[in-house]
């Protein structure tokens, strides 16, 4: 089976039909960046990064640190709100009699 080359990260993401899958993907995709702005924190000229696992290969080419640091930033947010859709969010409201020292004040 051939791999399936995007130009950028959000066709690689757009193409997972789950959000678990897709959740996979940002955190593949961060990885990624990540790997890239240790080069350039070492000194290395960025020129392109990329993402192969075999299947996918992802290959974006003449991005700047700062550019790749709001897109992984922008990825983070995205993951978080992913990951709060599938697993949901639980609030419990208490009153102040369930705090300990309650009467103390």
């Amino acid at each position: 089976m051939e791999p399936v080359y995007f130009d950028n990260c959000g066709l690689y993401i757009d193409s997972k039909t789950t959000v678990a899958a897709r959740i996979t993907a940002i955190d593949l995709c961060i990885a990624a960046m990540e790997s890239a702005l240790l080069k350039a924190a070492t000194g290395a000229d960025i020129s392109e990064y990329q993402l192969n696992d075999s299947q996918t290969i992802i290959k974006v080419v003449s991005r700047s640190p700062e550019g790749i640091m709001k897109s992984m930033t922008a990825l983070i947010a995205l993951r978080t709100w992913y990951k709060n859709n599938y697993n949901g969010r639980v609030y419990r409201a208490m009153d102040s009699k369930n705090f300990p020292g309650y009467g103390l004040f």
